[in-house]
């Protein structure tokens, strides 16, 4: 079986930039790995992670230890 994810991003004003990627691979070669990422978002208690909500601390980072205001 093929798991796929994929992910895009684009500018603030969504008009003049836009970048979409994917990575695919067998279940036997996502199983070797996704375990690790799992329990890096077991440990520090978050659900997903998005680099925009990270690097606005709002979202699942608007609370301790991620908030620093």
């Amino acid at each position: 079986m093929l798991i796929a994810y994929f992910d895009e991003s684009w500018d603030q004003t969504q008009k003049k930039i836009l970048a979409i990627a994917g990575i695919m691979g067998l279940w036997e070669q996502w199983d070797k790995i996704e375990w690790r990422w799992r329990e890096l978002l077991n440990k520090y208690n978050i659900a997903y992670y998005r680099a925009n909500e990270a690097e606005g601390a709002y979202g699942q980072f608007e609370k301790p230890p991620w908030l620093a205001r």
